[in-house]
């Protein structure tokens, strides 16, 4: 029996351990086709922290059912990409205008938004064992607040300088010698990544982003 199989691998799911020890979360989670004489089947694992997994295995169809069905994927991926850059280019200006609506309200009612956020998101970046990634470089990262309520970082061979978090997403200013900002965002699992994919911020007790 002729067999061909066509890998299609989705990338890892890593969620987010809970806070009780022990808990059992999903690691790993592959699908990939396989070609068996004239017939497709789709094919999917899912292991467990604690070394356990599942496999399934599910007929799809012939070549001309899943030819179309690859097209029509296809299409709709097309279309998600292309939504998701549509509003990932406003990022840069939403994230200044959050910082020029704090200045407004600190100066207006004397409270301060950009401290409030830090106060609420920064506790699991001040946890020492950073490290952030480009390149194939890792470099050491730690966070701080300073008197004031504000984040600051340093990246190992580079000054101390201001960060900017906003729930989920995190702006380093004046990154390593760019002289330009760098926004990064938090991934399932607690690591952060660049939207190019290009950096990536991870911590030793936080799942995802093992490349």
């Amino acid at each position: 029996m002729k067999k061909t199989a066509l890998f299609i691998f989705f990338g890892l799911l890593c969620l987010a351990a809970t806070a009780q020890t022990g808990a059992v979360v999903v690691t790993k989670d592959t699908t990939w086709q396989e070609y068996v004489d004239t017939v497709f089947f789709l094919n999917r694992r899912v292991e467990w922290n604690n070394g356990e997994f599942s496999q399934t295995r599910t007929l799809i169809g012939n070549q001309t059912t899943v030819f179309k069905s690859a097209l029509n994927q296809s299409i709709s991926e097309g279309v998600r990409m292309a939504n998701v850059a549509w509003q990932a280019r406003d990022n840069d200006k939403t994230i200044k205008g959050i910082i020029k609506l704090s200045d407004s309200l600190l100066l207006q009612i004397g409270r301060d938004l950009s401290d409030t956020l830090t106060a609420r998101y920064s506790p699991p970046l001040l946890v020492a064992g950073w490290t952030i990634k480009e390149g194939g470089v890792e470099s050491d990262m730690q966070f701080s607040v300073n008197s004031s309520g504000a984040l600051r970082y340093v990246i190992a061979g580079y000054p101390l300088r201001g960060a900017t978090i906003i729930s989920n997403t995190l702006r380093l200013n004046n990154y390593k010698a760019t002289g330009k900002s760098l926004d990064i965002y938090r991934a399932p699992g607690g690591n952060w990544f660049s939207i190019d994919d290009t950096v990536k911020m991870k911590h030793p007790n936080n799942q995802g982003l093992n490349d």
